[in-house]
């Protein structure tokens, strides 16, 4: 009996050539979500508005709908530094999906000279919670040799439902950190009454509407938080009145080339 190769399509998502190809199969299942989380997360997708490009239809940007457990999927390395997944059974029913879409910050983070007596902490991303760690530095003097830096933990944020955290960010006085799980992102302050050696972890509320974020860093002066939403768009959020405004819009698909796009903030009067 002969058989023949039948063509499919193509799909173009890497701005650059493609080094490698891969069919895998997921051995698990993506997290171990309980209903009442699946639900926000199906929630929060369906909340996502679709982006409409010239001459292009309507992409879907959500990969739940086609990657199942032990189903194939057709996995793509390009020279852009990106991994995109594909459904292997219905190719060209769905878009590819974008494993990483933004650099992902190493998941440790030192903070030094706080406003906490100058006191260093250090932030450490596990897979559902978050350490604050003092650490402290022996005076070694003017030796050419250092020492070795001891660490206290903190405090300890949990996530909620053990969902996975993606990103997480610490200010540079020490004061606010924050992690985004799929769901939504969470805002903490870390406090301590003067002459007192415990800490307060306090939970500050952000706006309902945010989305989970692929990234999130404070500014120098602690005062913004810019979170990168799923949705593809950068939201800033301003603590002294919880104000979030969207800056911009990107896109993964947008073409064959990467295009940098420069924002500046400022007040009216």
């Amino acid at each position: 009996m002969m058989k023949k190769w039948v063509y499919v399509g193509n799909v173009r998502a890497h701005t650059h050539d493609v080094r490698a190809l891969t069919v895998a199969v997921p051995i698990s299942s993506e997290g171990s979500l309980s209903d009442e989380a699946r639900d926000l997360q199906d929630e929060k997708e369906r909340k996502v508005k679709k982006i409409r490009f010239k001459g292009k239809k309507l992409l879907d940007f959500s990969y739940s709908k086609w990657a199942r457990f032990r189903v194939p999927m057709l996995v793509s390395a390009g020279d852009d530094a990106k991994l995109f997944a594909y459904s292997a059974k219905e190719f060209t029913r769905f878009s590819p999906h974008d494993v990483c879409p933004a650099p992902q910050r190493v998941p440790v983070q030192l903070v030094v000279n706080t406003r906490f007596s100058q006191t260093s902490f250090l932030l450490v991303q596990a897979s559902s919670w978050l350490d604050v760690l003092c650490v402290r530095v022996p005076d070694v003097g003017s030796g050419p040799y250092g020492g070795l830096a001891t660490t206290n933990l903190v405090a300890r944020v949990k996530s909620k439902l053990s969902r996975k955290i993606v990103c997480s960010a610490m200010s540079n006085s020490g004061e606010l950190l924050g992690y985004s799980d799929q769901i939504r992102p969470s805002l903490f302050a870390l406090s301590r009454q003067a002459g007192e050696s415990t800490w307060t972890l306090s939970k500050r509320q952000l706006p309902q509407d945010l989305p989970s974020a692929h990234s999130m860093a404070f500014t120098c002066d602690g005062v913004w938080l810019l979170i990168a939403g799923h949705d593809r768009r950068i939201y800033v959020s301003v603590f002294s009145s919880f104000l979030v405004s969207v800056l911009a819009n990107y896109c993964r698909f947008g073409g064959l080339g990467t295009t940098a796009h420069l924002y500046t903030l400022s007040w009216g009067a």
